[in-house]
């Protein structure tokens, strides 16, 4: 379908219908899946490349090295988009309800200013966080449309720019622009992407962690909405999903699961922590198409876990990876990266336990401790600067050294590329 006569602005090339399509342009890609002219009746989706997110950050070659190996194909299914390591999942939601939705990927800031003000749309949306914030102000402030913005930070974060409009939720961006709301997702922009995709089949968790800032409420989705999610994620070449719950197993719906792998021809990886999995039958494991269980191990050191008030021990734990053993559904440990307490020898026995299991373990998700405004670690430690709100940054105002965390990270990163270059059947 050729959609030359929208070109916008010289350095812009047309739109595509796919987002496969968008990233051979070579420039920021834009899909738009219409031929009608004029763009002031729609909505632009715009979401910024990780290329960009991660540009100014410093690198760590340990951990590029180790996710680069993960996503080179060692696991089957285990793929990720060029701009992203999945599809940004506001845009599903919105895109279901808006008809006329376009999506915009920024890997050039000028370049997008330049688009923006020259393509006329009648509105622009962004879901923000603390890493794409800068960004977003840059564009506002170099663009005079109406821009909607939802997220997770501060809403007030653009009260002094008057074109910048805050949604707390989808309903809110929905009822402002006179559109009737409607739970599901699409995925049309993304149609044969190669990719990891979400559903959801319940939203919150009930356990207390320290760090975490899920809503502490569980919101149980229908049949027919999980059914439509399932509808929509078969347009894409996907050979795994991800499970979106944060708890797997606590919303009584889980079994639902196993209709779902009817319609799939693929496995689930799904996440939960070692005492809630220990609450799902072991015949139901076997069966579900579960692949992969995130798993959220943290640290493995009793006296760390009882600080995080996770809900689990080191006994516990061995319980969990044992049943998974048996289960045949490979483990993938969730560890942390400077926790408050953590030293040379809690680190070591963490790696001691991943080294004991290194049969049952795919590979590891590793992160750097990240302290959130409204949680107990940040009533506890407080916000020195802006680094300690960063996932990107290893250093945090409140280590007193942080030699043991930097070790740490170059030996768990060692060790994750050995488990994940590890053949493994799944």
């Amino acid at each position: 379908m050729s959609q030359k006569k929208l070109i916008v602005g010289s350095l812009i090339s047309h739109p595509t219908i796919t987002y496969d399509e968008a990233v051979l342009t070579g420039t920021n890609p834009w899909v738009r899946r219409s031929t009608e002219l004029g763009n002031a009746d729609r909505i632009l989706l715009v979401q910024f490349s990780s290329q960009l997110l991660s540009g100014e950050e410093e690198s760590d070659p340990a951990a590029n090295h180790y996710y680069d190996t993960l996503y080179s194909g060692v696991r089957p299914g285990y793929v990720r988009l060029p701009d992203f390591w999945e599809i940004p999942y506001w845009m599903a939601f919105v895109s279901y309800v808006f008809a006329d939705a376009d999506v915009y990927v920024i890997r050039d800031i000028p370049e997008a200013l330049q688009f923006l003000n020259a393509a006329g749309y009648g509105r622009i949306a962004f879901s923000l966080m603390d890493i794409n914030k800068k960004y977003i102000r840059e564009i506002a402030e170099g663009y005079n449309g109406h821009i909607d913005v939802g997220g997770y930070v501060n809403a007030h974060s653009f009260d002094d720019l008057p074109h910048v409009k805050w949604h707390d939720t989808i309903l809110s961006l929905t009822e402002d622009a006179g559109v009737p709301y409607r739970e599901g997702i699409d995925y049309r922009h993304f149609g044969g992407s190669r990719v990891v995709p979400r559903i959801t089949l319940s939203q919150g968790c009930l356990h207390r962690c320290a760090f975490c800032t899920v809503p502490k409420i569980l919101d149980v989705a229908s049949k027919a909405f999980i059914d439509q999610q399932v509808t929509a994620t078969l347009k894409l070449d996907s050979k795994l999903m991800y499970v979106n719950d944060k708890t797997f197993g606590q919303a009584k719906n889980y079994p639902y699961l196993q209709e779902v792998a009817y319609q799939f021809d693929g496995g689930f990886i799904v996440q939960t922590t070692a005492s809630q999995l220990l609450k799902i039958p072991t015949e139901w494991l076997k069966t579900s198409g579960i692949r992969y269980i995130e798993l959220g191990v943290e640290s493995y050191n009793n006296s760390l876990l009882r600080a995080m008030h996770k809900p689990a021990n080191e006994a516990i734990i061995d319980k969990a990876v044992a049943l998974l053993r048996e289960c045949g559904i490979a483990l993938i440990p969730n560890i942390l990266i400077g926790y408050p307490g953590e030293t040379e020898e809690t680190y070591a026995h963490t790696l001691d336990f991943l080294r004991a299991n290194a049969d049952v373990i795919s590979h590891v998700n590793v992160y750097n401790i990240a302290v959130y405004p409204g949680t107990e670690l940040g009533r506890q430690v407080g916000m020195v600067n802006p680094n300690d709100l960063n996932e990107n940054k290893l250093e945090k105002s409140f280590h007193g050294d942080t030699h043991c965390h930097r070790k740490f990270a170059d030996e768990i990163y060692t060790l994750s590329c050995e488990l994940v270059s590890r053949p493994r059947i799944s």
